[in-house]
């Protein structure tokens, strides 16, 4: 209840002596019944659990929820009961919305309840205020005539105490005791007469002040005697292609259930929950102690009461079309238990790529060491891992047309794949087969050695050209650089043969193309030998040539198919995963001491077992292709001295992989 600011007591005061002194005998402001409708303009609280019952302090000063308050002669369960059913049945709507507010508000109805009440609703109130009258909990205990109920408790409640508080600063009838011209306390806290239900251990669950009949603070429902005995748990189940997951891919269909286990003896009562759906860019851990918010997800139907077990509230599917994500959904219930609070459960479904590379009119061989004087040390180490479908799909995915080699494992990397005839796929033309098991991804490696792999710098010229910024600008001949090298890309024309030297590390920022109409009299070449590093910027889609970097003692040798700049890029939580999205097409080869494919084109979903060497279209959606091809070995580059060397004649001897 809201007193008048003291300003427009007096006025009305005088107001009420003039008339009085003509005849009047009496006059009094006439209540409203109700509240405005939610959709009032005045109301700005955005009252969402009892919007349309009271006016709220800010609609006009707040009103009484029954004008006359509770009157002095209501003190047993009997007489609050009929008073309530009198107000419910007297026709003056006033009377009746403050009697559906206190049944609905006492029996914990949910946010969104109409108005009116149910014969059930009505019965099930009844029962509730008697049992808290007449308490004897389990048939053992006596509580005394009056149970839990304090029909005449006198306290100071603090000025500014919430009447029917609902959440945040939102309620239904204004502040106790507030003045609303200023917004501070007419009185300070005063001993006032209020009702009062307690629970088993005696706590405040629901007040009534008697001046007003407004609840004060936050209202609790009176449980019915004996308390319900449930144990809400949310749960949501996420499946990938109708399989347990957290994983998907672009193309995959991503299914959530919603779920709530009730572990309890008996059914829940108008339990109120709902649904969310969360959409993060990279990676996101699900919350294990989420709070609502979002954007809504399906309808799970609520309020409802939750029987014991488990329960479907909503189901959802979508087929993945972006990578690089995190969807999250997230459900809650509240209250979780009787008395209880909200309880919320979160589950993310990861939408990661798995690049795959692809090798065609070639081998791949992992191990080989640098040669030195005639001699190299192998790496029993060396693997060659990437993604495949294995048997169920065809062995779609990464893999080499020709023969793998490696010293340590093969991992989901195909050999035979595309290869027409002779050696079956994903292994049979992986040396040596020693530790194959196709089933689990192993498709061969432990090879006993491997190639040694030369040593390029050492053919370099004694007599260099100084490096230029952009391939296009070369001739024939061998240009050398030392330190960082930054190369802007270009043309190889048809004739040129270019050999590139560069002490330090090498950043490629542009494609490297081989363009015009060529043949073996004038095929063009071009090889890029750095001892150390070769980074690969992501706006790069194109490289012909043969790109080798090599260690300098215990340094470089890794060429990296994605970075920004002369460093390794960050590879946690995504963070490469826009930069590196452009497909990387090889028309030649890749020799180094480790070579970090990081393209992020295409994934495994996307893969056939037919794929072609296509560079762009359903073609091929590899993220790295390479094409390997004889011009690549049938033009030499330039010797120490710096001249050439060519082939007098070329035969195929077996054995044709």
């Amino acid at each position: 209840m809201n007193k008048l600011p003291k300003r427009i007591s007096l006025a009305l005061a005088a107001f009420l002596i003039l008339f009085t002194s003509v005849g009047i005998s009496s006059f009094a402001f006439v209540q409203e019944a109700s509240a405005a409708s939610c959709s009032d303009s005045k109301i700005w609280f955005n009252r969402a659990r009892w919007c349309g019952y009271f006016k709220n302090k800010l609609d006009m000063d707040g009103l009484d929820v029954r004008n006359g308050g509770v009157p002095a002669r209501v003190n047993t369960a009997t007489e609050f009961i009929n008073m309530i059913k009198g107000d419910l049945s007297s026709g003056n709507a006033h009377r009746i919305t403050g009697a559906q507010f206190v049944i609905l508000t006492m029996i914990g109805r949910a946010a969104g309840t109409p108005k009116s009440v149910s014969a059930a609703q009505l019965a099930d109130w009844e029962a509730r205020v008697r049992t808290y009258a007449n308490i004897s909990e389990n048939g053992t205990t006596s509580y005394g005539n009056n149970g839990r109920i304090d029909w005449n408790a006198y306290a100071h409640w603090p000025c500014g105490t919430r009447n029917t508080f609902y959440q945040d600063d939102r309620d239904d009838v204004a502040p106790y005791l507030e003045d609303p011209s200023n917004g501070t306390c007419e009185n300070g806290s005063v001993m006032d007469a209020h009702i009062y239900f307690r629970n088993a251990s005696g706590g405040i669950i629901y007040v009534i002040r008697r001046a007003c009949m407004n609840p004060l603070g936050a209202i609790g429902p009176l449980s019915p005697n004996p308390e319900p005995n449930f144990n809400l748990n949310p749960i949501i189940n996420a499946t990938v292609n109708g399989a347990a997951g957290t994983s998907a891919q672009v193309g995959d269909t991503v299914s959530f259930s919603y779920v709530v286990s009730n572990t309890g003896t008996t059914a829940s009562d108008n339990t109120a929950c709902s649904t969310y759906r969360n959409t993060y860019t990279g990676y996101r851990a699900a919350n294990p102690t989420p709070s609502p918010g979002g954007a809504a997800g399906p309808n799970p139907g609520c309020p409802r009461d939750f029987g014991v077990g488990s329960t479907t509230v909503a189901t959802e599917s979508f087929v993945v079309t972006t990578a690089n994500q995190t969807h999250c959904r997230s459900l809650f219930v509240n209250p979780a238990t009787w008395g209880g609070g909200q309880r919320g459960r979160e589950v993310c479904v990861i939408i990661a790529s798995q690049p795959y590379l692809k090798v065609f009119g070639g081998d791949i061989s992992a191990g080989g060491g640098l040669e030195s004087g005639g001699t190299c040390t192998n790496n029993a180490n060396a693997a060659v891992i990437s993604w495949n479908k294995r048997a169920a799909g065809a062995y779609a995915g990464a893999g080499a047309q020709y023969a793998v080699v490696a010293m340590d494992t093969i991992t989901d990397f195909s050999s035979a794949l595309g290869n027409a005839g002779g050696a079956p796929k994903p292994a049979g033309l992986s040396l040596a087969n020693t530790t194959t098991n196709v089933a689990s991804g192993n498709f061969g490696g432990n090879f006993d050695a491997a190639n040694c792999i030369a040593n390029y710098w050492g053919r370099k010229p004694a007599t260099t050209k100084p490096m230029v910024a952009n391939v296009s600008t070369m001739t024939t001949g061998a240009y050398a650089g030392t330190g960082n090298v930054t190369l802007a890309g270009g043309n190889v024309n048809p004739g040129q043969r270019i050999s590139v030297y560069i002490d330090g590390n090498l950043y490629l920022t542009g494609n490297i193309t081989y363009p015009g109409s060529w043949s073996a009299s004038n095929m063009p070449l071009l090889d890029v030998v750095v001892r150390g590093n070769i980074y690969i910027s992501g706006a790069v889609t194109r490289m012909d040539g043969v790109f080798i970097s090599q260690r300098n003692a215990s340094t470089g040798g890794t060429i990296y198919t994605c970075a920004s700049g002369f460093s390794a890029p960050t590879l946690t939580a995504g963070a490469f995963y826009n930069s590196c999205t452009n497909k990387l097409t090889v028309n030649g080869a890749f020799i180094a001491n480790s070579v970090e494919f990081l393209r992020t084109a295409g994934t495994l979903q996307q893969s056939n077992a037919g794929e072609t060497t296509a560079a762009t279209g359903t073609g091929n959606n590899a993220g790295e292709v390479f094409n390997f091809n004889p011009s690549l070995w049938m033009v030499q580059p330039s010797d120490t001295n710096g001249s050439v060397d060519n082939y007098d004649a070329i035969t195929s001897l077996p054995p044709v992989l």
